[in-house]
């Protein structure tokens, strides 16, 4: 049976490295990255048996599917939530509104691109329709629509345009909720309806990057509808085989809070199944949901069957509520005169240390306002981040080095010396993600005159546990010529793609 068992493995490692696509949503892909298609993305099936340790090797075999890693390395996305709701002063519409409410003057998009282009986002996601039902774009599914408000122009196609003039990529939120369609809670009459509007946004705007979906219902109002997201999914990958499905899509996945912060330990290679496969009741079986604590973890890979890659996405806003929007919603989204706060830069960075440097990428959302802009203040505001990242995270004094490190082992340690005496308080390690996430346990020394002394993290670093993507750790200002990085506990042997050494003056 040993025997078996160890052959089995053996197969299983085997195929990984064939890059074997499945067809669809509802099969395991081996992964290695930048397989065929990358629809569904990579995942493994463990043998019957295998021990936590077997487990754990094979989990870190899985590796993004092409589309997965070149969005991790975008970082930053830009949210945009512009609709009914900036005009009514509510977090959620009702579905009761008419296109008569939604009265801009005009709707700069480019200001909206420019200033989140230089910002350093890579891509946007529109909301082109909320769970009120009212689209943004010139649809026939609906007459409750931006074509028949006193605006007229298609929103969606301008965003669209604008975004390609500038060398950015495009993202839609559509809202699988939808209070004014008569066909809502009427099981595939809404399905049918619903996959009408997505082939609109996948096949009249161009390229679409990212499709962004959340699971929003509310049965208090009286409809039960049963959302069809495998069949959603196939029609992205039929239409768009490019997109990213995000959130309660297929590619990556919401961190578990609206807050900003992901994981101390963000996993990639995830115990949860993406609800996507329409697997009823196979994360309830196993005790997961998306908000624990614990996702990739040994104990996860224990009790499960099967790994998915599923990277993190942290969303949050650049505004905070302050005062509760018409309908009682203390609503970051949407943007509320005189009802929210811009973020301070403090609030800012902690947002990008705990999420981009906790192997996630960051979801910003910037409320528009009534006159179709970003509001001065957040635009200074992130202007003003970009411009620290600049000044301070990007060059890094190890900048000349080759810092990569192949076959990181457990216990082994490397050396990284600076060109003279420096002080640091910031620290960027990188995992070359292609060949999987595999360091569960890392730790930082620094030469103190001759001796090694191992840093003090700061509490918003807390501890060094996995790396992934990237991994920012903050720790008390230090001055020294030489820093030492230790693989304490890794999967396999860990491939480091970077390491650097920065210091951050005021945050």
């Amino acid at each position: 049976m040993r025997f078996l068992k160890i052959l089995s493995l053996l197969l299983i490692l085997f195929s990984l490295s064939c890059n074997n696509a499945a067809t669809n949503p509802g099969e395991s892909s081996g992964g290695g990255g930048g397989g065929s298609g990358g629809y569904p993305p990579p995942s493994i099936k463990f043998p019957d048996g295998a021990s936590v340790e077997e487990k754990a090797k094979l989990a870190a075999t899985l590796a993004p599917s092409e589309k997965q890693l070149n969005w991790q390395k975008m970082e930053l996305t830009a949210f945009i939530h512009y609709g009914m709701n900036t005009f009514t002063d509510r977090g959620w519409g009702t579905g009761t509104e008419t296109p008569s409410q939604f009265t801009p003057t005009k709707v700069d998009v480019n200001q909206w691109v420019s200033t989140l282009k230089e910002a350093g986002f890579k891509i946007i996601i529109l909301t082109v329709k909320h769970h009120d039902g009212f689209c943004l774009w010139h649809t026939e599914t609906t007459k409750h629509s931006v074509q028949y408000s006193p605006y007229q122009k298609d929103i969606a196609k301008e965003f669209a345009d604008a975004c390609r003039a500038q060398g950015m990529k495009v993202g839609f939120y559509l809202s699988p909720w939808d209070m004014n369609a008569e066909s809502y809670g009427k099981g595939q009459a809404y399905n049918d309806f619903f996959c009408q509007q997505l082939t609109e946004l996948l096949t009249k705007y161009g390229p679409v990057d990212e499709m962004w979906f959340d699971g929003a219902k509310d049965e208090k109002y009286g409809k039960v509808q049963e959302y069809d997201f495998t069949r959603w999914m196939d029609l992205i990958n039929e239409l768009q085989p490019n997109c990213i499905t995000a959130n309660l899509g297929l590619d990556a996945r919401w961190a578990g809070n609206e807050g900003g912060y992901a994981r101390d330990s963000e996993w990639s290679p995830v115990g949860f199944k993406p609800d996507a496969y329409g697997d009823k009741g196979y994360n309830e079986k196993y005790g997961l949901t998306a908000e624990d604590a614990d996702l990739g973890s040994r104990d996860v890979l224990r009790k499960v069957p099967e790994v998915f890659w599923f990277p993190a996405e942290v969303d949050v806003s650049i505004r905070t509520p302050t005062a509760p929007a018409s309908d009682s919603i203390y609503d970051q989204w949407f943007f509320h005169e005189g009802k929210q706060s811009v973020k301070t830069m403090q609030e800012i960075m902690n947002i990008y240390y705990k999420s981009v440097g906790r192997n996630a990428n960051l979801l910003l959302n910037f409320p528009v306002n009534k006159e179709g802009v970003i509001p001065t203040e957040d635009a200074a505001r992130i202007k003003e981040f970009k411009q620290y990242l600049d000044n301070n995270l990007t060059t890094g004094f190890l900048k000349d080095q080759d810092t990569s490190w192949i076959g990181a082992d457990n216990g082994q340690s490397k050396e990284y010396a600076l060109t003279s005496s420096k002080q640091i308080n910031v620290l960027i390690i990188q995992e070359d993600i292609s060949k999987g996430q595999r360091v569960e346990k890392f730790s930082i020394e620094y030469n103190n005159n001759g001796n090694w002394q191992a840093v003090t993290l700061s509490d918003i670093s807390k501890a060094t546990g996995t790396i992934g993507y990237k991994r920012i750790i903050k720790f008390s200002n230090i001055t020294t010529d030489k820093i030492r990085i230790t693989i304490n506990q890794t999967r396999l042997p860990a491939n480091i793609s970077s390491v650097n050494v920065y210091y951050s003056p005021t945050y």
